[in-house]
């Protein structure tokens, strides 16, 4: 039986939903049998606050992660990881989401560990920042390099 990806997460991070497993697709007739583990919602992640009275609760300015393989369950998509922030005057997703892309499911996991890790000690980031670093890994990752831009903390 396949299991989900093992995460490391700094604090602060509520696990809404997770399907991200850790199992090679399985591909019959051109489509993945299982998909479960390859559709579009696979990962939700909210960066939580503290209340005034002390209790974690979502944070309506908060960051966001989504993760799913995009197109649902074809074998020539991949992995799409959107990291964003709300804004408290707007309904919705903002239009430019900053985006890493990958078939390579152990990318994924280790740019979205590298991601959370700075945003937690960088709290001040903006999303302009984080689509910066964003367009270096995918550079990278075109390029075959991504662990050579990472380091050896964020290598499998």
């Amino acid at each position: 039986m396949a299991e989900l990806m093992r995460l490391r997460l700094p604090a602060g991070w509520a696990v809404c939903y997770n399907s991200f497993g850790d199992e090679d697709m399985v591909v019959k007739e051109d489509w993945i049998t299982n998909f479960h583990y390859y559709k579009e919602d696979l990962l939700w992640l909210e960066f939580m606050r503290l209340s005034a009275a002390g209790q974690q609760e979502a944070n309506p300015t908060g960051w966001l992660v989504d993760l799913g393989w995009y197109p649902d369950g074809d074998p020539s998509g991949a992995f799409s990881l959107v990291i964003f922030r709300l804004a408290n005057d707007t309904e919705g997703w903002p239009e430019q989401r900053p985006t890493f892309r990958s078939s390579n499911r152990y990318h994924i996991r280790t740019v979205l560990e590298y991601i959370l890790h700075h945003l937690w000690i960088h709290p001040g980031c903006t999303q302009e920042q984080l689509q910066q670093q964003l367009t270096q890994m995918q550079q990278a990752e075109e390029q075959n390099d991504l662990y050579s831009l990472l380091g050896t903390a964020f290598s499998p």
